[in-house]
């Protein structure tokens, strides 16, 4: 008896034996990307868009729709986001892995200026550029609103804290000397809503005005339109001059009359191309994936008004600041 378990005991001793040798034997499986390092495989990922109704916000929700049948390996979720928002969370990794943002916001992030002046950002790279958007400062047509000195004791919606908007209507109000705080001591307020709440909450009139960004005509002011003309007002070219001195990546821009019921003139306003990026960490082979199946669809994103993925994509992007995926990318089908 003391045999057979001496027999039993020494047999299954060899069969270990036999597969530590041969898994030692096995050679370790090839996981790197193209740069030789090592490959983690993205089971989840998230995609900062922007505020309800924008144009932002509808390629997130196609975008998410087309990838999951192209790369349906990975699970992909577009949030509602905006572009400093985005931007810090992306950086961050943690919550976020894509987002879009202004390109001026991308710049500021990467050289510590603008809102990003007290943070260290250097894990987000940009992948391609995704529109023309322009600032709408928005008033009901009958508002006595011309301008934005006109601001200094009006109610106005400067959109969601911590949004590139509204830091650009910081930006506008200082330029004039105002500021949150002295609008409503001057008896004003200072609301910061989403832009999916802002036309419910002009047209109520309980708001004098409402900052947007997008393309024109943006789905936000159309809504106010349902019930109430309206139109953007006109930013005076001096102040323009100053924002431009001041912040890298804008230019002028006009949204033309007649584009809104209420718009009879020309508005001249600040614009900028808005781009798709992604934490530079994230792996090269994946973020060319994913670029590559932007492009190849590039016919369903660009029926979402205002989104263009093909006529310019690299416009005002430094080629040295995109990430490695999309710079191969770009490489190997001839754009750079």
């Amino acid at each position: 008896m003391k045999k057979r378990w001496l027999l039993v005991v020494l047999a299954l001793v060899l069969v270990v034996a036999l597969v530590v040798v041969a898994g030692c034997g096995q050679e370790p499986e090839n996981n790197v990307d193209g740069n030789g390092e090592q490959k983690t495989e993205i089971k989840d990922v998230v995609i900062g868009s922007g505020g309800a109704g924008g144009s932002w916000y509808l390629l997130g929700a196609q975008l998410t729709e087309v990838l999951k049948d192209e790369i349906p390996d990975t699970t992909f979720t577009s949030v509602e986001g905006g572009a400093v928002t985005n931007i810090r969370h992306v950086d961050k990794g943690i919550d976020m892995d894509i987002g879009m943002a202004a390109l001026p916001d991308i710049f500021n992030a990467l050289e510590k200026s603008g809102p990003f002046s007290e943070e260290d950002i250097t894990n987000v790279a940009p992948i391609i550029n995704i529109a023309e958007d322009y600032v709408q400062l928005t008033v009901l047509a009958k508002s006595d609103i011309k301008s934005i000195a006109d601001l200094k004791d009006k109610r106005i919606l400067p959109g969601p804290k911590n949004w590139g908007i509204e830091f650009i209507m910081q930006e506008l109000l200082a330029l004039q000397d105002m500021t949150y705080e002295s609008i409503q001591s001057n008896g004003g307020e200072v609301s910061f809503v989403s832009w999916g709440e802002a036309p419910s909450i002009i047209n109520d009139g309980h708001a004098d005005l409402v900052a947007f960004k997008g393309a024109y005509p943006t789905s936000n002011i159309m809504e106010i339109e349902a019930n109430n003309k309206a139109r953007v007002i006109s930013i005076e070219s001096d102040i323009l001059e100053k924002f431009f001195i001041k912040n890298k990546g804008f230019y002028e821009g006009v949204i033309p009359a007649g584009t809104y019921q209420g718009q009879e003139e020309d508005a001249q306003t600040i614009a900028h191309t808005s781009v798709i990026f992604a934490r530079k960490d994230l792996s090269e082979d994946f973020v060319y994936e994913f670029l590559t199946v932007l492009m190849d669809n590039a016919d369903k994103f660009n029926q979402i008004k205002g989104v263009n993925l093909t006529d310019n994509p690299l416009k005002g992007i430094d080629p040295e600041i995109l990430h490695p995926g999309a710079k191969r990318y770009y490489e190997e089908n001839g754009i750079l």
